[in-house]
């Protein structure tokens, strides 16, 4: 629907500049919903810049819509809910002021972060996801395709991903937030998205359309665990330390 110009920085995008990116290009590097985030984050009657820093904060969002829809509601869909009503009257009302997708899209990020404080502090969420959901998909088009976006864990890495968000657990609880964010970046740099959720971590192995994980990667995350075990001694985390020992010595 958007009918401004697409700009490659200061100039129209077309075949006879010699500047042309084609979808089936874009879509080497990027997802169909990263592409669609990022053409619906610029009012359709404007002219949208294409910049690699502006698709990849588009495919950001649509990652970040994807976990949030991928998160199982513990709860049940018992108890206390969190009321989505308000944001969906919001998209509504957004949609209606001549299809101002931008706000339409802030409402959907807005109800996505209302979801996983829902989810952290043990409220229902169930309703609120499948609004969010049908928002998504019926209105606005995005596909939110969990199977896409999410592999099944490899499994001579899995056991060390374990370990290392238990170890991430064990951090945040004495404050050492610094290893806690070593841990989270080292997995999110692998595609392995650490979700916190009340009480406990939880792990999603997200798509890599560059590579999956690698000798290398593995040798890593495991120079990761013994270079924490000090710290995890330091604080008598012994049960935790003798399971990194042997996962470490049944890699030798």
């Amino acid at each position: 629907m958007h009918n401004g110009l697409l700009q490659l920085g200061s100039e129209k995008m077309s075949k006879s500049l010699g500047n042309l990116i084609t979808i089936r290009d874009a879509l080497q590097k990027y997802t169909a919903d990263g592409l669609r985030v990022f053409i619906l984050s610029s009012y359709y009657r404007s002219p949208l810049t294409y910049t690699e820093e502006a698709i990849e904060a588009a495919q950001s969002g649509a990652d970040r819509l994807l976990r949030v829809v991928s998160r199982d509601d513990i709860s049940g869909g018992v108890g206390e809910a969190l009321d989505a009503k308000p944001y969906y009257d919001r998209f509504i009302e957004a949609m209606d002021d001549d299809f101002n997708t931008p706000q339409a899209l802030a409402v959907l990020f807005d109800l996505s972060r209302a979801i996983n404080q829902a989810a952290d502090s043990g409220l229902s969420f169930s309703k609120a996801k499948m609004i969010l959901l049908d928002l998504a998909h019926k209105v606005i088009g995005l596909e939110l395709d969990t199977f896409g976006f999410l592999r099944e864990p490899t499994q001579d890495i899995e056991s060390i991903v374990v370990l290392l968000s238990e170890s991430r657990h064990v951090f945040r609880r004495i404050k050492r937030f610094d290893l806690a964010d070593k841990i989270r970046n080292s997995l999110s740099n692998l595609g392995i998205v650490l979700e916190d959720a009340k009480g406990h971590t939880v792990s999603q192995w997200k798509r890599d359309f560059q590579k999956e994980p690698t000798k290398e990667d593995i040798n890593f995350l495991s120079d990761l665990l013994l270079e924490i075990v000090p710290i995890l001694k330091e604080h008598n985390q012994q049960e935790l330390i003798n399971k990194i020992k042997t996962k470490l010595d049944s890699k030798a």
